[in-house]
């Protein structure tokens, strides 16, 4: 506690914005003649005391003075202003705006359209890479083609939606152009506008159409993105951090292969054709990514994958958030290279799995180690989440030893039990010594302990 001094003046709060020429203030008063006099209007919406918007004041600041030295040799980059808002002065409009304070400062992006949603971009802290950003957005959203322009698009390698309207008053194609301004840079927006075809296409390399009529969107233009979204990504690439956020935005369950990036280059491509193949059947229910050994193998313990680590390997996740549910796919007896090496019985094992987890027939994998498959009477039979229905079924009694191998005097203890288990032989038609590591395994609600507990329980 701090007793604060009163005779203090109070602290004039100044905004680097302030009474500069290349960024304008916005306010509830000139916001809508302010959008509609810019076809793209950069809004950095601050909290005067944030600490983040602060840190990138300074790039967006450099960026509106590049960006005005651009318009003087660019016509595109001379319809580009930069704009902020005080969200603290303007509370009711940054509600409306949904502007939240966070450690990832975003800026609206407007089209000239004050009614229309504005997008979305990161902060950046160099304002080329912000200028970068902001230059998807110099162009219209939708291009307006004839019927020869729109058959460029159906054979060209890139990626394509395009919307047949009547009129551009329609409904239909006003949601169609604002999921247009939200998505610019991911892929082409062209608009035809004639009677009678009502719907929308979308080609991928060459390939296509997906076909989504303008009916089934009219209620809610989010179904239109979400079908845009799922459809319009690579069948299967690599996964990166950086693109986390795509693949949150798709809404869908995401299907991964590990793979060995120093391994078989042969069996590699083959496995590539398989998964690509099931997931061109999948398509727009479900994503599929693959994932580098070297990156990313540390993943397969929570699938239950890890012991033995063995490439490709093949796993579900009910999306792309750390503490989603996940699911394994288990070769069984088959070996990856014997699994993987037949294309047709792969694909179709696969795509059974893959359907079950999505009718919801797959129990939920945990963090599981190897399965104890050469036990004999006289030992510690070691029981592992994999074996857990075993567990809860004995075949006889079960003298239990729950413990983490990280406990004290580990090795001392692991002695005695295994010294129990070899004076019980006699009897291991009625009882059996047994042992599950909680540092290797699943904890299940059924072992009221903390994972990594220094002590034992028995039961």
């Amino acid at each position: 506690w701090t007793r604060e001094d009163q005779n203090l003046e109070p602290t004039e709060e100044m905004v680097l914005f302030d009474d500069v020429e290349t960024v304008l203030r916005l306010s509830e008063k000139n916001f809508n003649k302010t959008i509609a006099a810019h076809s793209c209007l950069v809004v950095a919406a601050r909290y005067p005391w944030c600490s983040e918007c602060k840190s990138t004041d300074q790039i967006f600041l450099k960026a509106s003075a590049a960006a005005k030295a651009k318009g003087k040799k660019d016509p595109e980059w001379k319809k580009v202003a930069f704009a902020y808002l005080d969200s603290r002065e303007n509370k009711p409009l940054a509600r409306e705006l949904a502007v939240t304070c966070s450690y990832s400062c975003e800026y609206l992006i407007f089209s000239g359209l004050p009614e229309e949603e504005p997008a979305r971009i990161k902060s950046q802290y160099e304002e080329s890479k912000l200028l970068t950003e902001i230059e998807r957005f110099l162009g219209p959203a939708v291009r307006e083609v004839t019927s020869s322009e729109v058959r460029n698009l159906q054979v060209s390698n890139g990626t394509s939606a395009v919307g047949y309207f009547s009129s551009k008053d329609q409904k239909e194609f006003r949601s169609f152009r604002a999921v247009a301004h939200q998505m610019r840079g991911d892929l082409v927006f062209a608009a035809s506008f004639t009677e009678g075809r009502q719907e929308v296409e979308l080609w991928k390399d060459g390939e296509g159409p997906f076909i989504l009529r303008l009916l089934d969107f009219s209620a809610n233009k989010s179904i239109l993105e979400n079908w845009l979204r799922q459809r319009s990504l690579p069948l299967l690439q690599d996964y990166e951090w950086s693109k986390r956020e795509t693949y949150e935005r798709l809404q869908l369950p995401i299907a991964k292969l590990w793979y060995d990036d120093s391994g078989d280059e042969q069996l590699l491509l083959t496995v590539n054709k398989t998964v690509t193949a099931v997931a061109k059947e999948l398509l727009g229910r479900m994503a599929f990514v693959k994932q580098k050994k070297s990156m990313y193998s540390y993943e397969l313990r929570d699938y239950g994958l890890a012991h033995p680590e063995e490439f490709p390997a093949f796993g579900i996740a009910e999306n792309i958030s750390w503490n989603a549910r996940k699911f394994a796919l288990d070769l069984a007896a088959s070996t990856p290279k014997e699994f993987w090496s037949d294309p047709s019985l792969s694909r179709a094992k696969l795509l059974e799995f893959c359907e079950s987890v999505l009718a919801g027939n797959i129990p939920e994998a945990h963090e599981s180690g190897m399965i104890h498959s050469n036990w004999t009477k006289g030992e510690v039979k070691r029981f592992v989440w994999r074996s857990f229905q075993e567990l809860k079924s004995p075949q006889t009694n079960l003298l239990l030893e729950i413990y983490g191998r990280y406990r004290t005097n580990h090795e001392v203890k692991s002695k005695e039990v295994e010294n129990l288990a070899q004076v019980l032989q006699p009897y291991a038609e009625h009882v059996t010594v047994a042992g599950y590591d909680t540092a290797d395994n699943y904890l299940p609600a059924e072992f009221p302990r903390e994972k990594y507990a220094s002590h034992s329980d028995a039961t």
